[in-house]
C-alpha cells in the first residue's frame, strides 16, 4: 500500500494519534453538552421566577394605593378633581374610577363625560365587591376603558367604628397589560428566547406576537402539536419546573413559575439549538486542537522517518543521475528505497546501449532521431541533443521565412557559421519593411479611434442633455399638477366660504327674529304691568267695601254682590296675567333654543376657520415648493391665514355674547316661573273671596263675620298682587337685557358677514393666481419640447459621426490584417 519506509512509519504513528484524539473530543463534547443544558435549565427557571415576582409586585403596590384612595374619597368634596390629581401622580394606572353602591359609574379619570352614568353592576369586579365587600383583582379584559387591562376594585365604606360602617361604593383602577407584563415582553434571553404569561386556563396574556394576546391559548398557537398539550398539562400540575417541548419544528427548553395571586404562569423558553451553540463552538475548538496535535505528530513522524530513509534516497539519486532516468519497472508490492537502488543499476546498462545506437545513426548523416536527456547530469545526452537541434532549427527557420514568419531570431553558433549570418541579415531587412507598413496602419487606427471617442462623447452629452430636459419637463408637469391641486383646493375653499355666508345669513335672520320676539315680549310685559295696577286698585276697592259692610248691615247684600263682581274681574285679570307670563316663558325658551342653534352655527364657523388656516398652510407649502413662481401665491396664502385668524376671533367674541344671552335667558325664565307661581296663588285667593261673597248672599245673619273674613282675605290678596307686580317688573328688566343682547348679536353677525366677504375676495385672487401659474407652466413645457427636438437632431449627427469612425477603423483593421501575415519578433 505504501511505497516507502517513511510513509509506513508515518501511517502507524498517525493512526494511534487520530484514534486517541477522537475519543478525547467525544468525551469533552458530551461533558460540555450536559453542563450547558443544566446551566440553561437553572437559568430559565430562575428568570421565570424573577419575572413572576416583577409582575406581582406592581399589582400588590396598586392594591395598597387603591385601598388608600378608598379611605380618603368619603371625605373629599369634589371627587372628580381628587381623581385627576391622584391620576397625575399615579401614572401607572390607565384609569381611576368610582361607582356608587349600585355600581353606576359616577367619577372617572381621565375625565370623560360620556362614561358617567355607565352601569357596571354586571361586571365581575363590581358584582364581587358588592357581594363579598373585599378587594378584587380581575382577569385581563377590555371594558369601558377600551384597552386590555386588569381591574383592581376596593369597596368604600363610610361611618365610624366597625359595626356602623355603610357600603358607599367602589373605587378602582386599571393596569394596562402592556405595562404590567413589560418585564416579560422586554425580556432579552439569548438571541431568540422569549417569555409568555398564561392565565389559569392557558390563555396567552403576553406574547411577542401581539395578535395572539387574549386571542389564543398556548395549546392553539400551533395546530396538531401534542407537545404543547403536554407542556400545558405539566404547568397545571406543578407550580414551577423545567421541561423540553417541540415548537415550530425545534426543541425548546422552558422554565415556568406561577405568579401566585390569580394562578397565572410565566413561561421562559429558549431554543435548544441556540443553547448548544456554545457547545458547538467548544467542539470546533476541540477539533482545531486535535488538528494541531495531528499536525505536530505528522511533523515529528516525518523527521523520524526521514532520518531513516535519507541515506538510501541519496544513493538511489546518485545512480539515477548517472543513468539519467527514474526507475519504472519495480514491483508495486515492494517499492521502497532498497528496491529502487537495485533497479537503477540494471537501468544503467540499458542506457549505454541506447546511446550507442543513436551515435551510429548520426554518423550516417541522419539528424532526425529525437534524443531527450534523462536528467540535468546526462552530459552525453545533452551533446547529442544540441547537435541535432542545430540542424532542425536551421531547416525550421527557412520554412517559416517561406511562409512570412519573421518572428524567429537567427543566432549564429560561431563566427564561421555562414548559414546563420545569411539568414540573420535577411530576417532583419524584412522586419524593417513590415514594421514601417504596420506603423502607418496603427496611425490610421489611432485616428479613427479618436474620432470614434469624440463621437461617443457627443452622443453621451446629448443623452445627458436629454435626461436633463426630461427631468425639467417632469418637474414642470409636477408643478402644473400642483397648480391644478391648489386650484381644486381654492374651489373647495370658495364653496366653503359660500356655505359659511349662507349659514351666517340664516343666523342673522334668526337673531332678527329673536329681536322681534323680545320686542313683543316687552309689550306683553307692559300690558301685564297695567293689568296688575288695575288689579291692585280693585283689591283696594274690595277692602273699602268690606269695611263699609261692617258698619252698614243693611247694605251687606248689595256690597257682597259688588264684591263678587270685583272678585270675578280679579280672576279674569289673573288669567290674563297667567297667559301673558306663559307666553313670555315660551318666548324666552325659544330665545334660549335659538341661542343654542347660534352656538352650533358658531362651532361650524370655527371649524371652517380652522380648515381655512390648514388650507392656507398647505398653500404656503406648495408656494415654497414652486419657488420663484409661488411668491405671489404665498402672499395670498398668508392673507387667507390672517383672515382665518380674524374669523376665529370674531367667532369666539360672538360665542361669548351668546353665552351671556343664554345666561340672561335662563334668569328670565326663572323669574317667569316665579311669577307663574304667584299668579296661581292670586287666582286661588280670588276664588276664595268669591266663595266668601256667596256665603254673604246666602246668610245675611253672618255677614259681619263674613265681612271680617273678606277683609283678611283681601289683605292677603293685596300682598300677593304686590308680589306679582314686582315679578312682572323683573320680567320687564330681563326683557330689556335680552333686547340689548340681541342687538349685540346683530352687530357681531354683521362683522362676520364682512369677514366672509373678504374671504370670498381673497379666494377669487387665489383662483386667478393659480390660473396664471398654470399658463406659465404650459409655456415652459412647450419650450422644453423645442429643446428636446434640437437634442434629438444632435444625437442623430453624433450617431452618423460614430458610424463614419467605425468604417475608418474597419479599413485600418483590414490593412493591419494584411501586414499581420508577417510575424515579427515581439510585435
Amino acid at each position: 500500500m505504501f511505497k516507502s519506509i517513511q510513509k509506513k512509519l508515518m501511517f502507524l504513528v498517525l493512526s494511534i494519534v487520530v484514534i486517541s484524539l477522537s475519543l478525547l473530543s467525544f468525551l469533552i463534547y458530551q461533558t460540555a453538552s450536559r453542563a450547558v443544558r443544566d446551566r440553561v435549565e437553572k437559568e430559565t427557571l430562575s428568570v421565570s421566577a424573577q419575572v413572576s415576582r416583577r409582575i406581582l409586585r406592581p399589582i400588590e403596590a396598586s392594591i395598597h394605593i387603591i385601598q388608600g384612595l378608598s379611605k380618603t374619597i368619603p371625605a373629599v368634596i369634589n371627587i372628580d378633581d381628587a381623581l385627576v390629581e391622584q391620576h397625575e401622580v399615579l401614572t401607572e394606572f390607565g384609569h381611576l374610577f368610582v361607582t356608587d353602591a349600585e355600581g353606576i359609574l359616577t367619577n372617572v379619570s381621565p375625565h370623560d363625560q360620556k362614561l358617567k352614568g355607565l352601569n357596571l353592576s354586571k361586571t365581575d369586579y363590581v358584582s364581587y365587591v358588592k357581594k363579598v365587600r373585599k378587594v378584587f383583582v380581575s382577569e385581563p379584559q377590555t371594558g369601558f376603558f377600551g384597552y386590555p387591562a386588569i381591574v383592581i376594585a376596593v369597596p368604600i365604606f363610610i361611618g365610624v367604628g366597625t359595626e356602623k360602617l355603610e357600603f358607599f361604593g367602589i373605587v378602582g383602577g386599571t393596569l394596562k397589560l402592556e405595562t404590567l407584563f413589560s418585564p416579560a415582553m422586554n425580556l432579552q434571553l439569548g438571541r431568540s428566547g422569549f417569555a409568555v404569561v398564561l392565565d389559569q386556563n392557558g390563555l396567552l396574556l403576553s406574547h411577542p406576537d401581539p395578535g395572539l394576546v387574549l386571542q389564543k391559548k398556548i395549546t392553539e398557537v400551533e395546530a396538531d402539536n401534542p407537545s404543547l398539550e403536554m407542556l400545558w398539562t405539566t404547568i397545571r400540575e406543578k407550580k414551577e419546573g423545567v421541561l423540553e417541548y417541540r415548537y415550530h419544528g425545534q426543541t425548546h427548553i422552558a422554565g415556568y413559575a406561577q405568579v401566585g395571586m390569580n394562578n397565572w404562569s410565566v413561561l421562559t423558553t429558549l431554543p435548544l439549538k441556540e443553547v448548544l451553540t456554545d457547545v458547538e463552538k467548544l467542539k470546533a475548538k476541540a477539533l482545531g486542537l486535535t488538528g494541531g496535535f495531528l499536525g505536530f505528530a505528522i511533523l515529528c513522524t516525518f523527521f523520524v522517518a526521514r532520518s531513516i530513509s535519507k541515506p538510501l534516497v541519496a544513493m538511489t539519486r546518485e545512480v539515477q543521475a548517472f543513468v539519467g532516468s527514474t526507475i519504472q519497472n519495480i514491483s508495486t508490492r515492494n517499492r521502497d528505497e532498497v528496491s529502487i537502488l537495485a533497479a537503477s543499476m540494471k537501468a544503467l546498462i540499458n542506457y549505454l546501449r541506447e546511446m550507442a545506437s543513436v551515435a551510429n545513426q548520426i554518423s550516417q548523416g541522419d539528424p532526425s532521431p529525437q534524443i531527450e536527456p534523462k536528467s540535468q547530469g546526462d552530459v552525453l545526452g545533452h551533446a547529442f541533443t544540441q547537435m541535432t537541434q542545430y540542424f532542425r532549427e536551421m531547416a525550421e527557420i527557412a520554412n517559416k521565412l517561406a511562409h512570412g514568419d519573421l518572428s524567429q531570431d537567427v543566432q549564429p553558433k560561431s563566427e564561421r557559421d555562414v548559414l546563420g549570418f545569411a539568414l540573420q541579415n535577411m530576417v532583419t531587412e524584412w522586419r524593417l519593411l513590415v514594421a514601417q507598413i504596420q506603423n502607418n496602419a496603427d496611425q490610421i487606427t489611432k485616428t479613427s479611434a479618436e474620432v470614434l471617442t469624440r463621437s461617443e462623447q457627443d452622443l453621451q452629452t446629448a443623452e445627458n442633455i436629454t435626461s436633463s430636459v426630461e427631468e425639467t419637463s417632469s418637474a414642470m408637469t409636477e408643478m402644473k399638477a400642483s397648480s391644478e391641486e391648489v386650484s381644486e383646493i381654492t374651489k373647495t375653499l370658495f364653496s366653503a366660504t359660500e356655505e359659511i355666508s349662507t349659514i351666517t345669513d340664516q343666523m342673522f335672520s334668526s337673531i332678527r327674529q329673536i329681536a322681534g320676539n323680545a320686542k313683543e315680549l316687552s309689550e306683553l310685559a307692559e300690558t301685564t304691568a297695567g293689568a296688575m295696577s288695575q288689579m291692585v286698585a280693585s283689591v283696594e276697592r274690595i277692602a273699602n267695601d268690606a269695611e263699609n259692610s261692617k258698619r252698614f248691615y243693611q247694605e251687606t247684600t248689595e256690597n257682597a254682590v259688588q264684591g263678587q263682581t270685583s272678585v270675578q274681574q280679579v280672576v279674569t285679570s289673573m288669567d290674563k296675567i297667567r297667559r301673558a307670563v306663559s307666553s313670555a316663558a315660551q318666548t324666552i325658551q325659544s330665545l334660549e333654543d335659538k341661542s343654542q342653534e347660534i352656538g352650533s352655527i358658531l362651532d361650524v364657523i370655527d371649524g371652517i376657520a380652522d380648515q381655512t388656516a390648514l388650507l392656507a398652510l398647505n398653500a404656503s407649502i406648495l408656494a415654497a415648493q414652486a419657488g420663484e413662481h409661488g411668491r405671489g401665491f404665498a402672499v395670498v396664502a398668508d392673507e387667507i391665514k390672517e383672515l382665518a385668524s380674524r374669523v376665529a376671533l370674531s367667532t369666539k367674541e360672538i360665542g361669548r355674547i351668546i353665552q351671556n344671552v343664554q345666561q340672561q335667558s335662563a334668569d328670565a325664565a326663572q323669574g317667569i316661573r316665579e311669577g307663574n307661581v304667584e299668579v296661581d296663588e292670586g287666582v286661588r285667593l280670588a276664588h276664595q273671596a268669591g266663595q266668601s261673597l256667596n256665603r254673604i248672599t246666602v246668610s245675611a245673619q253672618s255677614s259681619l263675620s263674613a265681612a271680617q273674613s273678606i277683609v283678611s282675605a283681601i289683605q292677603e290678596q293685596k300682598e300677593s298682587t304686590q308680589k306679582i307686580t314686582k315679578s312682572v317688573r323683573r320680567v320687564t328688566e330681563r326683557i330689556s337685557e335680552i333686547n340689548q343682547a340681541t342687538q349685540e348679536q346683530e352687530r357681531g353677525s354683521s362683522r362676520v358677514l364682512q369677514a366672509i366677504e373678504e374671504v370670498r375676495n381673497l379666494t377669487n385672487q387665489v383662483k386667478h393666481a393659480t390660473s396664471e401659474q398654470a399658463k406659465g407652466a404650459g409655456q415652459v413645457d412647450m419650450a422644453m419640447e423645442g429643446v428636446r427636438g434640437l437634442i434629438m437632431q444632435n444625437r442623430q449627427n453624433a450617431h452618423q459621426s460614430t458610424q463614419d469612425a467605425e468604417r475608418l477603423a474597419l479599413q485600418a483593421e483590414t490593412l493591419r490584417t494584411l501586414v499581420g501575415r508577417f510575424a515579427l519578433n515581439g510585435h
